[in-house]
């Protein structure tokens, strides 16, 4: 008799510990293949819980690898990830994987740019819809030229 109940008690429990774990995890169905561990452990259950969501895994960095460097060696990697605003880890990955690596001043002069356009952009718009004047147009366009002209001169020091 014992056995009989105890087995009752352990089908009951798994088919409830099913039940809840799907409406944990929202989705019905245990279809996904994953054991619940990874994504539910993040959410907590309430939905989104804000930050970044968690990489796939064949995304994940996992692995290390030691290098030995002379002093030199590690001051003039040092160097040149730090003109690339990078940390020497990523730096060296890049270097070895033939990614792209833009110096700070690359960075800085596209990010210039980029906020000049917009402020033509937006004072082209400003004057057709006639929110703003001719005379105000000129004035903003001035100054983005200005502006343009500063960023360009702290990028040449």
């Amino acid at each position: 008799m014992f056995k009989m109940c105890a087995e009752h008690v352990r089908a009951v429990s798994t088919s409830e510990f099913d039940s809840e774990q799907d409406a944990f995890s929202g989705s019905g169905s245990s279809g996904s293949g994953s054991s619940g561990s990874g994504s539910s452990a993040n959410s907590g259950g309430k939905g989104s819980s804000g930050g970044r969501p968690p990489k796939p895994p064949s995304e994940r960095r996992t692995l290390s690898h030691g290098l030995y460097l002379s002093a030199q060696e590690k001051a003039q990697i040092k160097e040149m990830a730090d003109a690339a605003d990078l940390s020497i880890n990523e730096y060296l990955r890049r270097r070895a994987l033939e990614r792209p690596i833009q110096p700070k001043i690359v960075r800085a002069a596209r990010q210039a740019l980029m906020k000049a356009a917009t402020d033509v952009k937006k004072t082209a718009e400003d004057l057709s819809s006639g929110r703003a004047s001719a005379a105000e147009a000129e004035q903003r366009l001035r100054e983005v030229v200005q502006d343009a002209e500063e960023a360009i001169g702290r990028m040449m020091e």
